[in-house]
């Protein structure tokens, strides 16, 4: 949200995917912002064929996937329409995750040092916009989170709230200090069945007969400013060639009125002109992003 007419250069999201601009400045991701998006996956099924774990037959089989491991970021309400979806333990027709947003992100966790605010702060608002699981809050740096600065996935200190395996297990996983984390806790009652770290017992991974699904995101809590920050970032590219031809302008204008009016109403005359060329600007920007979302 809040990216160019590209989708590129985003407020909130741009964490590296299939083509995106931050992966092809910086191929290792360093420059996209952390990846706490809220994640849907799935792999469909052929329709037509069956589903049977019983005589192994699986070609007509969608496997879909909640998973808030690495964070969240959008509040979402998946409803299965038609078809059968099968959980951990039992039959699934709705995962409401609707109530879990931003400002329930905890911002006195304990990972082990003491009370750490898990909201990811967007550098292009100063506000938050995403919530960091304690895995990567531990481990990614991006988006001036310094905590995590020359830490690994396999530091001691790290390992017990990655779940990384090995060292760890399903039931050391879950005896150790994640599970107890404010961030998990409130997961689980805002997201109930979804996973929040690597070995919960939320349902994770569904298998569903082919059928229909109606997947909503909802809008976030922290306002997403409509300016386009890759047009921002054109002018600002284009500033020098816009200051040639301001100060052209500037240079006329002063032949012209510093005769008659003096000095100080040819500085103020190019102060004019500079102003109307950026009003104009901003202006022309306003009007094509309110167009795009009247075409949405």
């Amino acid at each position: 949200m809040g990216c160019d007419a590209q989708g590129n250069n985003c407020v909130l999201g741009g964490s590296g995917g299939p083509n995106q601009r931050c992966t092809l400045k910086t191929p290792d991701y360093s420059s996209c912002a952390p990846p706490i998006d809220t994640k849907f996956e799935a792999t469909w099924g052929r329709q037509g064929e069956p589903c049977d774990p019983a005589t192994n037959k699986m070609s007509g089989c969608d496997f879909v996937d909640v998973s808030l491991v690495d964070g969240f970021t959008l509040p979402f309400k998946l409803e299965v329409l038609s078809g059968t979806c099968t959980g951990r333990v039992s039959d699934v027709k709705v995962v409401d995750c609707s109530s879990l947003s931003v400002s329930q992100c905890p911002t006195d966790d304990n990972l082990g040092a003491g009370p750490i605010n898990m909201q990811a702060f967007s550098p292009k608002i100063g506000k938050p916009v995403g919530c960091y699981a304690p895995c990567l809050k531990k481990i990614d740096t991006k988006w001036n989170n310094f905590g995590a600065k020359g830490k690994s996935r396999n530091d001691p200190d790290v390992t017990k709230y990655f779940c990384t395996t090995p060292p760890e297990t399903s039931q050391t996983c879950n005896a150790g200090p994640l599970p107890q984390t404010k961030y998990v806790q409130t997961v689980h009652q805002h997201c109930p069945g979804v996973y929040a770290f690597a070995y919960d017992d939320g349902q994770g991974l569904m298998r569903c007969s082919y059928g229909q699904y109606k997947l909503t995101f909802m809008c976030p809590d922290t306002a997403i400013p409509d300016r386009l920050y890759e047009d921002e970032e054109n002018e600002k590219e284009e500033t020098p060639e816009i200051h040639d031809a301001l100060n052209a302008v500037g240079a006329i204008t002063l032949l012209l009125v510093a005769g008659f009016l003096g000095l100080g109403l040819a500085v103020l005359g190019i102060r004019r002109v500079h102003g109307i060329r950026f009003r104009r600007s901003r202006q022309h920007h306003q009007d094509e992003l309110d167009v795009e979302l009247m075409q949405e």
